[in-house]
C-alpha cells in the first residue's frame, strides 16, 4: 500500500491542490506503474525475501501480454561488488544521489531479522518520465540488505501487532519492509545502476 501510493502520488499525479487526501481519485495505474508494484510485491513475497542477487537480477513477466513491462535484466557475476562508503552517486540527468555509510543499520539487531550491512541515503526518482523537478526534498535513510552478486535491497522495519484468523494467533514481530528498488554496484564500484521493475526505470549513479 505505501508504494503503492508512493508511485501514483509522483511528480505526475500528485495531491489535486485544495482537495482532501480522501477526496483524491487517483487514475489506474499504467503499465510501468504495475511494473514498479510487481517488483515491491516480488520482494514482500516469502519467496522474495529468501532470493539472492541472481535469482533477484533475471527476474521478469511471463505474460504474453506486451503492456506487461515488468523485467528487472541486471548482470550476473561471480563478483559481489560493495558501493564505496560515505561518497555521494549522482545521476547527471536528475541529480538524484545515494550515499551509503556501512554499520548498523536503522533498528537494533535484536528486531532486525535480516541484518543490514549498513544504511543509505536514497533521494531518487522512481519512473522514466521524471525528471529533477520530482527529486524528494530530502533523502530517506534506510538499512541496506546484501542480496549477493553486488545486488542490494533498502529496507526498514515495521513492527506488526499480534493477530487471529480463523481461530489462528499470529504473534506479534518485526518484518522488513522494502523500498522496492534493486540496486547493483559495477565492478570497481564506480558506479551503480538502479532499477524499479522495468527496464525504462533504470538508470546510473556515478560517484
Amino acid at each position: 500500500m505505501l508504494m503503492t501510493t508512493l508511485i501514483l502520488a509522483a511528480c505526475n499525479g500528485g495531491k489535486p491542490k485544495g482537495k482532501n487526501i480522501a477526496d483524491t481519485v487517483y487514475p489506474e495505474p499504467n503499465p510501468e506503474e504495475v511494473a514498479a508494484m510487481k517488483l515491491f510485491d516480488v520482494l514482500h513475497s516469502s519467496e522474495g525475501k529468501n532470493m539472492t542477487g541472481a535469482q533477484l537480477a533475471v527476474l521478469k513477466d511471463t505474460a504474453n501480454d506486451e503492456e506487461h513491462l515488468f523485467c528487472i535484466n541486471l548482470p550476473v557475476t561471480d563478483i559481489d561488488e560493495r558501493p564505496v562508503a560515505d561518497v555521494a552517486y549522482t545521476n547527471k540527468d536528475t541529480g538524484g544521489t545515494l550515499l551509503f555509510h556501512y554499520g548498523p543499520g536503522l533498528d537494533d539487531e535484536s528486531i532486525d531479522s535480516v541484518g543490514a550491512i549498513g544504511t543509505v541515503d536514497i533521494r531518487t526518482v522512481i519512473h522514466s518520465w521524471e525528471s529533477a523537478d520530482c527529486l524528494p526534498d530530502s533523502a530517506n535513510t534506510r538499512s541496506v540488505e546484501a542480496r549477493g552478486n553486488s545486488i542490494y535491497t533498502p529496507y526498514h522495519t515495521l513492527y506488526y501487532e499480534s493477530y487471529e484468523i480463523n481461530d489462528q494467533t499470529y504473534p506479534a514481530c518485526w518484518a522488513p519492509e522494502y523500498y522496492g528498488c534493486l540496486i547493483y554496484v559495477y565492478p570497481g564500484a564506480d558506479s551503480l545502476l538502479v532499477t524499479w521493475g522495468y527496464e525504462e526505470s533504470k538508470r546510473v549513479y556515478r560517484r
